[in-house]
């Protein structure tokens, strides 16, 4: 395959973009040494060794892809004077390369929904309705109600949450370090009477708070 050299990116970070890239064994391409695994990373080099190379001595690129420091045997090499780091599959950009730190998890729901036994499972036993479908109606009531007594007062910061306290019971909460949860309001009396008054659909919810 053709190699094609980017142009010097300033803006490339393959400390970034290699991430992961040790534990999944993953291969790049230099033009000098051919296929390499990625030995190390640090703020601003990218080690490498060459997959044939029993001794997995080392070549270091920046952070670039220029070729800073080489050791096969008594040879050393100054900088490159281009980058010369691939990904294995394009070999020629960086743009769309990325290294799935998690392949396990789905990637989309309609993955998810056909090959998840629990949540299969789950639909089954519930007869059809989804997980936290409940708790999400009871959800969206309270968030219409909610708007509904913010606009008793012009504030527009909020000031105080409704939480679960330590003892698992539903109470008004002082809000600190912006932590501000869905179900909030500007002042302590709204916030005392919207949970008296919906108690019941904040239990309900309260999975989801």
């Amino acid at each position: 395959m053709e190699t094609t050299v980017n142009k010097t990116n300033k803006s490339l970070d393959l400390t970034v973009k290699l991430r992961g890239a040790i534990e999944k064994a993953v291969k790049v391409f230099c033009p000098y040494f051919g296929y390499m695994r990625v030995k190390s990373l640090d703020d601003g080099s990218v080690r490498c060794y060459a997959v044939d190379d029993e001794e997995k001595r080392s070549v270091v690129f920046d952070k670039e892809g220029y070729m800073s420091q080489a050791f096969f045997g008594r040879e050393s090499f100054k900088r490159s004077y281009m980058p010369v780091l691939f990904p294995d599959e394009t070999m020629g950009s960086w743009d769309d390369f990325s290294i799935d730190n998690y392949p396990d998890l789905p990637s989309s729901w309609e993955e998810f929904s056909s090959t998840s036994e629990q949540f299969i499972n789950e639909i089954k036993a519930k007869n059809g309705k989804f997980p936290y479908s409940d708790e999400i109606k009871a959800m969206q009531m309270l968030l219409i109600l909610r708007d509904q007594y913010r606009k008793a007062d012009n504030a527009k910061e909020m000031k105080y949450n409704i939480v679960a306290g330590e003892d698992g019971k539903l109470k008004v909460a002082k809000i600190f370090n912006n932590q501000v949860s869905l179900i909030s309001f500007q002042n302590d009396i709204l916030a005392e009477k919207f949970l008296k008054s919906f108690e019941g659909l904040l239990e309900q919810a309260r999975q989801i708070i």
